[in-house]
Formats: structure tokens, C-alpha cells, sequence
């Protein structure tokens, strides 16, 4: 990597012996790969994630992070394979000097004497680490230190704007970050989920002159947004915009108004991976697919079909059907499509729940409907079929936003000002109120962070944002706290950004290593100690939410426990480590949040804790007993069933979760060909894979929606001999997987079919000596392998991953510790 340079490697050094050091700043306001904390950057033509040199005339480079172009300005230099840039924004630079910055209050570190050595023009005191001359400062100011990774955007329809917020990621508190333009009547927002652009639809227009969308990029650091140029077309009156979960295409329904038939269509984009820039597809012809005033829009999370809700039909709403095709983004539609809803001709949103099983419209026309419509999605070939009606506890619903596990949906209700919450049925998909809680005048849109801790409600008539707090136990709302937002807030949306810190277990050194992610290359960098563990940590882990980590120690048999500093990433202990069963091989925390595992292969059972909540401290619920030796736990998506391989007995063990305490139940075991190793579950819920260990294979499973229990469907080869498969990671789109062979020193690569969840074979990528974990960062762009060689220090493997193939590139290495075995990535 060419911006690796001699002085990034000199920074590790310094690290290694200064723990308070955390991030790089250089030349500029700006983080070195995009993290907080960071020194706050105002100059329009820094970008976030890019590491700059700059002198005091604020001239100077980048390295781009694919090459030989200069998505960010300035022209290519090829002699260093560098983008010249003659002037960054006069009065934002001091000089050219690098900042590290700490953590906490007083915010000590310390900056290079540039460019006078031995002197500090810009504050602290002379020191020397490995003889290289530095300023040591005190204090810097912490009001000028990012504060969290968090960001909330609402679209202010009558202010013509985009109200920005930092979330607190433990309160769920919002703090303004700003305003910035959109075109004329932004109704609906939405990001990528890479985390890394905006996207508003813009309703104003006439029938002869067409909507628009604007564009943004995301500072990674502060959350702000920065116009990607001129606002492009869309149709006319476009009411809804949605990114698919690949991030590669945008899709916007518009409902055409007043302007007759002609002008009822879906606007079809791709979606530049470097800049964010959308570009038009070409047009779809009026009503294709039965579409009849559409007005909204959405993707199913396989991303492989469009559903779009019509609001006017003789005998009632409708939802259209389409395939994409995954090369072009181009919609075709379904035979028989649109499908009749039966009910309201006004549907005004319509949601696909995370698991690929249920559509769900929102119906609010009253006083014929206040109601959802429910309709299941054929897993074959995405048809839609029409299920049931359920009556809404308020009055005029509009939005309707599941939570990242599928278990509980959230409707804001204009006409009673309130908001909603409701159980979903795992099984049947069929809604159950919880209750309602209060929110501002007219609440239209609502959006979940994406832990599912959090909840928000764009308040049209009090001009108004609602934070909610949400009981991840019983699903219920807490009491609505507002924020200021622009006039006619209507639509709003979360994210987290891409993925941050990554840790690695090391099993020869009985410690834990940290990185930063570069959120463009997906580069990792160092930083900090080696945090102290158990004997012999053999798994490590994260919660959902980013703020603890979990490592099981194999040989003492315990649990170590930290905390996540959210700026940093560095780990702080919890608390004296925890005993497990004997001999723990891996732990595993549920998709909730709520509940850890430790499978223990020694004892032959698995051990149940519950987390809590506000420190991350475990507390034992005892434990459950397997057949054999567990070696590792997955969980479907729903948090409510946990599979464990059996590594000696050729089986998965089935359990179905208690949702109060987490302790186990057994619901069967499933027996297989090989004994299993690693187990994965596809993130739409509907199959599973486990690495077999004694053996090249992969055997494939299906899940049963009614029981949870894992039947095989399969097995497919890794293609590399009798190689052990040891480790599998199934990408968050649900379309690939990947195995580390751990003889063979190499990762087999999957595609999966939408329709079967099978496997097929489509390469192999070479990584390093005995690979023993495989991760996928959350965005789902880079691929991590844990080489664990025979003795001594390891390396890492860090990949990018084609969106639209799965294929693999890089393969770009870097060090870790003493035989490392585990590798998790962390938001």
C-alpha cells in the first residue's frame, strides 16, 4: 500500500510504547483513515477516510486508494502515484505537522516539531520516543474531537434541507450537527449500507418538469455531508428512494400526481462505488408491472427484487413485482404482477422484513383503512401472495420500519401523534401490538439505529425530531425525547458507517491486538498495546452495538470481558474474568445483544450468560449439555434459535433461545456426513452452512421457519483435497461465503442461489500459512483471514470483495501476534 509510508511505520512504534496515542492526523484536520476522535475538518475539499500531506501553503497530495485516478481532485502524478492538489482551503491548515491525539479528557499527545525540529511552534513541551524528537502536549481541546460514529439525518420537506445529528451510541441522544441544502421538497432519505452516502427525493416539480435527487457523501469523522454536485432527475413527484443492500443501485417511486398515467414509474440509478455519483438508467416505461400512482419503494435484503406499492386501484392498493438484474440494475417485471392488497388504494410505505419472508405495506387512508397489509415473498422466484390485514392501534399509520432482527416492526401514526410498536411472529410473520408512546405533531417517517436500541420519528408538523429508547425485551417505545429539525421533517434515517476496528485473538501470546479499518481500502492499522487475556484465547467477539468484547480462554476456561472506548476502540476490562465450562472454543453473542455463549469443548456443553446492558458485565445462567464436543454456536436471525457443531459426534445440536434469560432448550439434533467444525447462517434466515473439519466440504442446511431445526440439504466441496475447512462466513447480502482451508492455505469462495441456498464453487484465493478464522466487515466490502502459521507471529489477509461476483482482490497481509486464531470486526 503506497500510503503506508516510512512515518506511518514509525507512528506504530510510538504507539506500541505510548497507549494513550490513539489516531493520526495529518497535515490537515482529519483523521488518518476516517475514525474519530479527530480534530473537526471544515475545508469543502477534504474528504473523510483519505490521508493527506500538505505543507504550509496548503499544497501538497493524496495517495487514491484504487489508483491512477484522483476520485477526490487534483491531478495524477505518476512518478509516486500520487494526486497533486494546489490548495486544500486557505485557512484550515497550520502546517504541515502530524497530530496523535488521546482519548479522554485531559486529551494528551503529541505532534512532530516540524518544520523546525527541536522547537514546538504550536504548543507542548520537547520529548523523544526512540530518539525521534516530538511535542508532547498536555491538553487538547475535546470540543474539537469527534464524538461518535453514529449519525441521524432528517429531510425537511418544507425547508428544502437535511438536518444532521450525532447519536450518543449509549443514550441514543441526539446532538444538531448542522444543516445542509437539498433540492425543492426532499420527502424521502436514505443511505447506503456501506455507510458512506446520502440520498434525498425531491418532490417538487410539474408535470413537465421532473423531480430530482441529491446527492452526499458522509465525513466519516463528524457525520456532516458533502454535496456530490448537482441535484440529477428523477420522475415526476418522487415520493420514495431506496438503496439496495448491495449499495450498487438506487431506485425512487413517482407517484405522478395529478399528471395522469404516463407518469407512473420507478427511477432506476447505479451508484458510482468510488464517489457516490448516481447515474440514470434508462426509463421505464409508464405503468409497466401494473404500477398506478406509486409511492413507495423497496428492495428485498437478498437484493434480487423491487417491490413498489400502488396508491390508486378500483378495487383497492397493489404492490408491483420486479427482478434486478444484478449486472445492470435494471428492473423486469413479474408475470402477473402488480399482486392486489385488497384494502386501502393508498398505501403509503412499503417494507421488506430483514429475514427475506414478509412484505409489509402501511395503509392509511381513513376512514376506509388504518391497517398493514401483510404478504409473503415466494423464496423461489420472489412472487408476492397476499396473507392478512391487522387493524393499526393508531390512527393514520405512515412509515413502517422493522429492527435489524425482524422481531418487532414500528409505525408513527399521523393523525393520533403517536408511535406504535408491534411483535412480528417469527413463524408466521403476524403482528402483534406492544403499545403505543407519544411523538411530536404529524409523524411520518420512522428509522432504527442499527443495534435496534434506538428509534426516531421525522415529525412533519411540530418541525421535529422523536428519540425513542426501545426495551429490547419487550419491544416497548420509551418516552418520546424531541430535537429541533427543519421545517416539515418527513423522512429520516440512521447509520453507523463502515466498519471501524477489527480485533485478533492470540492464542501463543494470550493477548488480543487492535486495528482501525480504512473505511476506502479496508487497510488495517495497529495501534495501541496487546490487551492481556486469559491462557490460551481461543475466540473473540463482539456485541452488535460495538461496545463490548467477549474472549474466551481455552486453557483456564474463562470468559475476559472489556469495553469498547466508542472513539477508539481501545479495550478497558470489565471486570475479573468469568468461568465457562472447560475448554471453550468459542464465544458467541446473539443477534439482540442480550445473551453470550461459550461453546466448551472439554465439558461437552455450552454456557448461557446475560449481558448487561449499561456495563457489558456478564452473569452466568448456567449451562446447557451437548453430545459431544461443541466447537462453535451460531444463530438464525431472529435471535431465537442457537446451533452448535458437534466436532466429533458428525452432528448440530438445534436450541431454541428463552427470550427472557437465554438459557437453552433443546428442539433436536441434526445429524450430518462430516464432523462440523464452523457453522454460519445465511442473514436472510432461511439456510445454514458449516465448515466440515475433518474433511473439504460444506454441508448445506435448511431452516425451518416453525421449528428453527436445521435439515441438510447438501454438501459441496471446497475443492482443494482433503484440506480441513475450518472457518465460514456467509456475506451480509445473503449471495456468498467463504471458507478458510486450513491445510491448503487458501479461501474457497461461493456463490448462493436466492432460490435453493445452495453452493456453488466459483474460486479460490491464497492467503497465508494454516488460515483459522475468516470475517467479513460489516458493510460486507472487505474480507479478513486470521493466519495462524505453525509458531510465531501471524499475519492477517484483508481482501475487497466484488458486490457484484463475490470474487476476491488484494490480498495484502498484515502482522499480529503470536499464533492468532480469531478475528472479529467491529462498527
Amino acid at each position: 500500500m503506497k500510503f503506508r509510508t516510512e512515518k506511518n511505520h514509525l507512528l506504530q512504534k510510538l504507539l506500541s510504547k505510548r497507549s494513550f496515542l490513539i489516531t493520526t492526523i495529518l497535515g490537515a484536520s482529519i483523521a488518518m483513515f476516517g475514525f474519530g476522535p479527530c480534530v473537526t475538518e471544515t475545508s469543502p475539499n477534504l474528504y473523510p477516510g483519505i490521508q493527506y500531506f500538505v505543507d504550509v501553503a496548503n499544497t501538497g497530495l493524496y495517495y487514491p486508494p484504487y489508483g491512477g485516478a484522483c476520485p477526490y481532485g487534483g491531478s495524477y502524478y505518476a512518478a509516486n502515484s500520487s494526486c497533486q492538489v494546489t490548495n486544500f482551503g486557505a485557512g484550515v491548515l497550520s502546517s504541515a505537522v502530524t497530530y496523535t491525539v488521546g482519548e479522554t479528557p485531559p486529551v494528551a499527545g503529541f505532534y512532530y516539531p516540524q518544520p523546525t525540529a527541536g522547537s514546538c511552534p504550536y504548543g507542548g513541551t520537547v520529548d523523544t520516543i526512540y530518539n525521534v524528537p516530538i511535542c508532547a502536549v498536555a491538553s487538547y481541546s475535546y470540543n474539537n474531537l469527534a464524538s461518535t460514529h453514529y449519525f441521524v439525518y432528517a429531510a425537511n420537506n418544507g425547508g428544502n434541507s437535511i438536518s444532521m445529528y450525532v447519536m450518543d451510541p449509549t443514550s441514543g441522544a441526539l446532538t444538531a450537527n448542522g444543516t445542509i441544502a437539498t433540492g425543492l421538497s426532499p420527502f424521502s432519505i436514505a443511505v447506503d449500507p456501506t455507510g458512506r452516502f446520502v440520498y434525498t427525493s425531491n418532490f417538487a416539480g410539474s408535470c413537465s418538469s421532473p423531480g430530482s435527487i441529491s446527492m452526499y457523501a458522509i465525513n466519516q469523522s463528524t457525520g456532516q455531508l458533502i454535496s456530490l454536485g448537482p441535484d440529477i432527475p428523477a420522475g415526476i413527484e418522487p415520493t420514495s428512494i431506496f438503496v439496495d443492500p448491495t449499495g450498487r443501485f438506487v431506485y425512487t417511486a413517482n407517484d405522478g400526481g395529478a399528471c395522469g398515467p404516463a407518469d407512473d414509474t420507478l427511477s432506476m440509478y447505479t451508484i458510482n462505488q468510488s464517489t457516490g455519483v448516481l447515474t440514470h438508467l434508462t426509463a421505464m416505461p409508464a405503468r409497466y408491472g401494473g404500477l398506478n400512482v406509486p409511492f413507495a419503494v423497496t428492495v428485498d435484503p437478498s437484493g434480487l427484487y423491487v417491490y413498489a406499492a400502488n396508491g390508486n386501484g378500483s378495487s383497492g392498493g397493489s404492490v408491483s413485482e420486479f427482478t434486478i438484474n444484478q449486472a445492470t440494475g435494471n428492473l423486469t417485471a413479474m408475470g402477473g404482477s402488480p399482486v392486489l392488497t385488497g384494502v386501502s388504494p393508498f398505501p403509503l410505505e412499503i417494507t421488506a422484513d430483514p429475514t427475506g419472508r414478509f412484505v409489509y405495506a402501511t395503509n392509511e387512508d381513513p376512514p376506509t383503512s388504518n391497517d398493514f397489509s401483510m404478504l409473503s415473498i415466494n423464496p423461489t422466484n420472489g412472487s408476492l401472495t397476499a396473507m392478512a390485514t391487522f387493524p393499526s392501534t393508531g390512527t393514520q399509520p405512515n412509515g413502517f420500519a422493522i429492527d435489524p432482527f425482524g422481531r418487532l416492526a414500528f409505525t408513527p401514526n399521523a393523525g393520533s401523534s403517536n408511535a406504535t410498536s408491534y411483535g412480528i411472529n417469527p413463524t408466521t410473520g403476524l403482528l402483534t401490538a406492544i403499545g403505543t408512546s407519544g411523538a411530536g405533531s404529524v409523524p411520518f417517517g420512522f428509522a432504527i439505529d442499527p443495534t435496534g436500541r434506538f428509534g426516531f420519528a421525522a415529525n412533519e408538523g411540530s418541525n421535529s425530531i422523536s428519540a425513542y429508547t426501545i426495551n429490547r425485551n419487550t419491544g416497548a417505545l420509551g418516552p418520546a425525547t424531541p430535537y429541533g429539525a427543519g421545517t416539515g421533517s418527513l423522512s429520516v434515517a440512521v447509520t453507523a458507517g463502515p466498519g471501524r476496528f477489527a480485533y485478533v485473538a492470540n492464542l501463543g501470546a494470550n493477548t488480543v491486538s487492535y486495528y482501525f479499518i480504512d473505511p476506502n481500502t479496508g487497510w488495517l492499522t495497529q495501534f495501541g498495546s496487546d490487551v492481556t487475556v486469559g491462557t490460551d484465547p481461543s475466540s473473540v467477539v463482539a456485541d452488535p452495538s460495538g461496545r463490548f468484547v467477549y474472549v474466551a480462554n481455552g486453557a483456564d476456561s474463562t470468559v475476559s470481558m472489556f469495553s469498547v472506548t466508542p472513539k477508539s476502540g481501545v479495550l478497558t476490562s470489565i471486570a475479573s474474568a468469568i468461568p465457562t465450562g472447560s475448554g471453550p472454543n468459542t464465544v458467541a453473542v446473539d443477534p439482540t445483544g442480550r445473551f453470550a455463549y461459550t461453546a466448551n469443548a472439554g465439558s461437552s456443553n455450552i454456557s448461557v450468560y446475560t449481558i448487561n446492558q449499561t456495563t457489558g458485565a456478564l452473569t452466568s445462567q448456567g449451562t446447557t449439555s451437548t453430545t459431544s464436543a461443541p466447537t462453535s454456536v451460531a444463530f438464525d436471525t431472529t435471535g431465537n434459535y442457537l446451533y452448535a457443531t458437534e466436532g466429533s459426534g458428525n452432528l448440530v445440536a438445534n436450541f431454541s433461545i428463552n427470550q427472557t434469560n437465554g438459557t437453552l432448550t433443546s428442539v433436536g439434533t441434526t445429524s450430518t456426513t462430516y464432523n462440523q467444525q464452523a457453522i454460519a447462517v445465511n442473514p436472510v434466515g432461511r439456510y445454514a452452512y458449516s465448515a466440515d473439519g475433518s474433511s473439504a466440504a460444506v454441508t448445506e442446511f435448511s431452516v425451518s421457519t416453525s421449528t428453527g431445526v436445521l435439515t441438510p440439504i447438501g454438501t459441496v466441496s471446497t475443492g482443494v483435497g482433503t484440506s480441513q475447512a475450518n472457518s465460514i462466513a456467509v456475506h451480509p447480502t445473503g449471495r456468498y461465503a467463504y471458507v478458510a482451508n486450513a491445510g491448503t492455505g487458501n479461501v474457497t469462495i461461493y456463490t448462493i442461489s436466492s432460490a435453493t441456498g445452495l453452493l456453488t464453487q466459483t474460486g479460490l484465493a491464497s492467503v497465508g500459512s494454516v488460515p483459522s478464522s475468516v470475517s467479513i466487515d460489516p458493510t460486507g466490502r472487505f474480507l479478513y483471514v486470521v493466519n495462524k502459521g505453525t509458531s510465531g507471529l501471524g499475519t492477517v489477509t484483508i481482501f475487497q470483495i466484488n458486490p457484484i461476483s463475490g470474487g476476491l482482490s488484494g490480498g495484502t497481509t498484515v502482522g499480529t501476534g503470536d499464533l492468532p486464531v480469531s478475528i472479529f470486526t467491529v462498527r
